[in-house]
């Protein structure tokens, strides 16, 4: 058997004798990676091949938010732990106060996200949410100023118009008996018409008519394309193996098409010197003569202006539409916090048309229903960070340059210890005079913190709240019972969405 010609002198023997030798070797190889953080002292969950502790959001199972709020729960009593995205270690903050060092006292040790981007052959990837170092600061530093209170105003009316037109849809719905609708759809429709004006000043019928952009936008985020899932995500859990595989951010078709169109808005307003209110002009007067990009310039090229504008687009898009239907589908649920709020709505004795810039900042419990609504569905469930120069952590603990860094804010938000009974939609948590408990610092999260939070906080403030007001101004809303009380995420988006959609029904309602 096992002579010249016996067992291992087979050809498939030979075979088996590597397949041994390749498992042994790999179990052996996997052993040392995953026990990584055991080596360093630090507590971590389990990881295994391929995917490291990323399986359940890699394959579908879970949503990105919960996959990180599970690996969070796992930590508890540890301020910081370990985890293992694909076979890179990382580690997730859970501790309040090692995150405010994280993203504001010590920001320049972690000032990147550590998310890949391709400026080369994907500049629409290249945008202010991926950029690094002073690539960052630049675009951070000429973009900002769209978002101040002042350019605020200006794009007060502009939004108020979008939910004025929002509204006349639904008054027109209601006149031919149509009551339901699906929420994450309908308010997709309502958003894209702020984003797509406010951003590049393209407006549309988007209740009756086709609109590319949004079909356009859609297919990045497209849930039902498998391919362009896993593009769109990886980015974000492992960005060495995102540029090892030189992935795609964006759909080709997709930019392609953005890319034209801004072109043609560029040329017409030049040609013609038109002047809207919108992201576009101040983009544009940041912009050089070419349209190649040049770095030392002052300016802002083509592709960047379209990175830019187009990020604000997608993100601003999905996490409006999203946080409208989550807080219908609560208020549909619990109807004395909607009748509050009406009653709210009511007292201002203004119509959709008519309501102020500084009156809608003083609906206090609009805002509290705002807060809560964010607190339990955040738009994004978990915060990316990267060590950029080794850091030493109070206790000690040495944070290597490199490391990648999350913060589960989903995690943080049902944390029955951060806030008590997290299931319950409670916006007087938010009361502006008697909260009915206190919030710790860094423990509620939805924008994140520190100079890399989200810019377009102010903006997706005014967007959700003018969209709450035009509908509940006129209308009552009520669950239909399509759907279940506890909205599920779609575990193949990174941003949280409803899996499958959230229906209401419309009451008109007759003002006081």
């Amino acid at each position: 058997m096992f002579g010249d010609n016996g067992f291992f002198h087979s050809w498939w023997g030979e075979l088996l004798l590597v397949l041994l030798v390749t498992v042994v070797a790999t179990r052996i190889y996997a052993s040392y990676v995953f026990s990584y953080w055991h080596r360093r002292g630090l507590a971590s969950c389990s990881g295994s091949l391929p995917f490291g502790s990323m399986g359940d959001f890699v394959l579908q199972k879970k949503a990105i938010s919960e996959v990180f709020a599970d690996i969070y729960r796992q930590g508890e009593g540890h301020k910081l732990y370990g985890y293992y995205s694909f076979l890179s270690p990382a580690l997730l903050v859970r501790d309040p106060e090692l995150i405010r060092l994280v993203l504001v006292k010590d920001f320049p040790h972690f000032m990147n996200r550590g998310a890949y981007f391709n400026e080369k052959d994907d500049p629409l990837s290249a945008h202010i949410f991926s950029l690094e170092g002073e690539q960052w600061k630049k675009i951070r530093t000429k973009v900002s100023p769209f978002y101040a209170t002042n350019k605020m105003k200006f794009m007060f009316d502009t939004i108020k118009s979008c939910s004025v037109d929002l509204q006349k849809y639904l008054l027109e719905s209601s006149s031919m008996s149509e009551s339901e609708f699906e929420l994450k759809n309908l308010m997709s429709k309502y958003s894209i018409e702020v984003i797509a004006q406010t951003a590049i000043g393209m407006e549309g019928n988007n209740y009756k008519d086709r609109n590319m952009l949004s079909e356009m936008s859609f297919k990045v985020t497209d849930p039902n394309d498998l391919m362009q899932t896993f593009r769109f995500s990886l980015p974000f859990i492992n960005r060495k193996l995102a540029a090892f595989l030189n992935l795609r951010f964006t759909p080709k078709e997709t930019e392609d098409y953005y890319l034209d169109v801004l072109r043609q808005i560029i040329d017409e307003r030049r040609k013609e010197n038109i002047v809207k209110n919108d992201f576009m002009h101040l983009l544009l007067q940041l912009k050089g003569k070419s349209d190649t990009i040049d770095k030392g310039a002052g300016g802002l090229s083509l592709e960047e202006i379209a990175a830019q504008t187009f990020v604000f687009i997608l993100a601003g898009h999905e996490t409006s539409s999203s946080t409208i239907a989550f807080c219908l589908h609560e208020l549909a649920l619990n109807h004395s916090i909607q009748q509050q709020l009406i009653d709210e709505i009511d007292s201002t004795g203004c119509t959709i048309q008519q309501i102020t810039f500084d009156q809608i900042q003083d609906l206090h419990y609009l805002d509290a229903v705002f807060q809560e609504t964010l607190r339990k569905y955040p738009p994004a469930g978990v915060l990316l960070r990267e060590c950029v120069k080794d850091y030493v952590c109070p206790d000690g603990f040495v944070i290597k340059q490199g490391t990648r860094l999350n913060i589960s804010n989903y995690g943080l938000h049902r944390n029955p210890k951060l806030f008590p009974d997290p299931e319950k939609f409670d916006p007087n948590r938010f009361d502006k005079y008697s909260p009915s408990h206190n919030i710790l610092p860094f423990s509620y999260l939805p924008f994140g913190e520190g100079p890399r939070f989200c810019i377009g906080k102010r903006f997706a403030m005014f967007s959700v709240k003018l969209g709450l007001y035009a509908i509940l101004s006129k209308f009552r809303v009520e669950s239909t019972g399509k759907s279940a009380p506890t909205v599920a995420f779609n575990p193949a988006l990174f941003l949280n969405s409803p899996k499958d959609g959230i229906h209401v029904r419309f009451v008109p309602r007759t003002v006081r």
